[in-house]
């Protein structure tokens, strides 16, 4: 309604703000209000940012849009706990959250230079406002429930690698992002040729065996390759089910069906190491890892049953 670049200015001023609030709260409660403020701000910005790309690209290179947008993601997650990292060594946790809050302000500035067309070739008094859009739940689940492996691999493989006697995990999430990264921008086209229920179909049988190497293979060399493996099918898996959440979908709803879709991701993160968690307190990490494979072929049965809302 108020076009893509007003998320994502909007986004980064807010994710900023919270940012800087961080340099002065020395209280949980109002640390809590902080990271709900970086959320909104975060979730702003990634749906904008999302929908432009998805705007912009010509249908049958939605896929790779995505894709790049997820390249940028992971290279900004990977380099900022190294930027942390280095700013807290260097000088105090201040700084940290001061040079965050510098990265948000400037993706905010930067996102003034964007296409800021709202969305015009339909009425928009007919765009019902929805909290969920109908057309992305199906994906978007399928996509939650396929990636509670990974959201367990990151969150618990440090205490996996040292029981299997792995004392360095940081090579192994160095192979997994270089994985993604690798795939989603080399073959940045692969969702498109594929479609969502072939690309789909690949992306969760990679990620259910590499989680089930993890698991039944728990040795040092059993860990980079199921590593490598899953995160093979973890990087194909979210933009090739992106056209089944925006297939048919007026301009003036897409920034809605996005935000469904990836609120399932967001739901996933959040939860899914949860229940990784609970499994791995329960038995073990194998099992743990043995779960997430599990989730994987669970996701791929209702790919294959739904065929993801026939697209």
């Amino acid at each position: 309604r108020r076009g893509r670049g007003v998320l994502m200015v909007a986004g980064g001023a807010i994710a900023a703000v919270a940012h800087l609030g961080l340099v002065w709260t020395g209280s949980t409660p109002v640390l809590l209000l902080l990271r709900v403020l970086f959320g909104i701000g975060q979730g702003a910005l990634f749906v904008g940012a999302t929908t432009l790309a998805v705007d912009l690209a010509v249908p049958e290179r939605r896929g790779e849009a995505t894709s790049y947008i997820f390249v940028a993601l992971h290279l900004g997650s990977g380099t900022g706990p190294l930027i942390g990292e280095w700013a807290l060594r260097q000088w105090s946790f201040d700084a940290v959250w001061l040079l965050a809050a510098a990265g948000s302000a400037l993706a905010g500035v930067l996102s003034f230079a964007v296409p800021n067309q709202p969305a015009t070739d339909v009425d928009l008094e007919d765009g019902r406002m929805r909290l969920l859009h109908p057309r992305a739940v199906l994906p978007g689940a399928i996509l939650g429930v396929g990636i509670i492996g990974f959201t367990g691999f990151n969150a618990f493989v440090p205490l996996f690698g040292d029981e299997i006697g792995v004392d360095n995990i940081g090579p192994v999430f160095m192979v997994s992002s270089f994985t993604i990264v690798l795939i989603r921008f080399f073959g940045a086209r692969l969702p498109d040729w594929l479609g969502p229920v072939r690309g789909g179909t690949i992306a969760l049988t990679l990620s259910a065996i590499g989680l089930a190497i993890i698991g039944f293979v728990d040795v040092a060399g059993g860990l980079y390759a199921g590593a490598i493996v899953m995160s093979a099918g973890t990087s194909l898996l979210l933009p090739s089910l992106v056209n089944a959440a925006v297939d048919g979908v007026p301009a003036n709803e897409r920034s809605s069906a996005l935000a469904t879709y990836t609120l399932f991701l967001e739901v996933s993160l959040a939860f899914g190491a949860v229940a990784f968690g609970a499994v791995a307190g329960a038995s073990s990490y194998a099992n743990g890892f043995l779960m997430g494979a599990a989730a994987a072929v669970v996701a791929l049965v209702i790919l294959q049953v739904t065929r993801a809302g026939r697209t």
